[in-house]
């Protein structure tokens, strides 16, 4: 964005209470609906507007940088800056069951942010790649055994095992392990039937 055209607020609602801008555009599918677009790697949201495009990304932390000036109104109604929900989070706060949601919500977005993380530094800093599929698809199957039951939906966790089994087999037959390919399809077939 060019400097001399944006402005910048302060991602927070009218009851003081944080608005977290990743958050806002991934929670529901309004976002990403024309005349809208969210670019997920660099966490910017674009919407045409009758004239020129609204663009807007969070910076500096805790605020969000966006032009043209004039869409502030557009971007404020957007990100519900102006919605109090102060009643809400208190309500929140005190149910169990929403509160182990966040928590668990909190914890995945934690996981994938270190996730997305490891494979950025291994994209950049691990040269010559000294990982096979087999043992990265190895890695996967051990991973999905020790997800928290308490933090996934069950349906999610047998895909993903599924999935996790068969590039394993794959890797196996590739090395011309063919027994240990087909226990492997076997696993993934199982967690397909579940």
């Amino acid at each position: 964005m060019k400097k001399n055209r944006r402005a910048t607020i302060e991602l927070t609602g009218p009851g003081g209470e944080p608005v977290d801008f990743r958050r806002t555009l991934a929670s529901h599918g309004v976002a990403v609906l024309p005349p809208n677009r969210v670019d997920e790697e660099a966490w910017t949201l674009e919407r045409k507007l009758p004239r020129g495009t609204l663009r807007a990304v969070e910076e500096p932390a805790g605020h969000v940088s966006f032009e043209p000036p004039s869409a502030e109104r557009t971007l404020r109604r957007m990100l519900n800056l102006d919605e109090d929900l102060s009643g809400f989070y208190a309500v929140a706060a005190e149910d169990p069951l929403l509160a182990a949601l966040i928590d668990a919500r909190e914890r995945k977005q934690r996981a994938d942010h270190q996730i997305r993380l490891l494979l950025a530094y291994a994209r950049e800093h691990v040269q010559p790649r000294p990982y096979r599929l087999a043992d990265l698809a190895e890695a996967a199957v051990r991973l999905v055994r020790h997800l928290p039951p308490e933090a996934y939906h069950p349906d999610w966790v047998h895909d993903l095992g599924a999935r996790a089994w068969a590039t394993f087999g794959n890797a196996q037959r590739v090395l011309g392990e063919l027994r240990g390919a087909d226990a492997a399809f076997r696993n993934a077939l199982e967690r397909l039937v579940e």
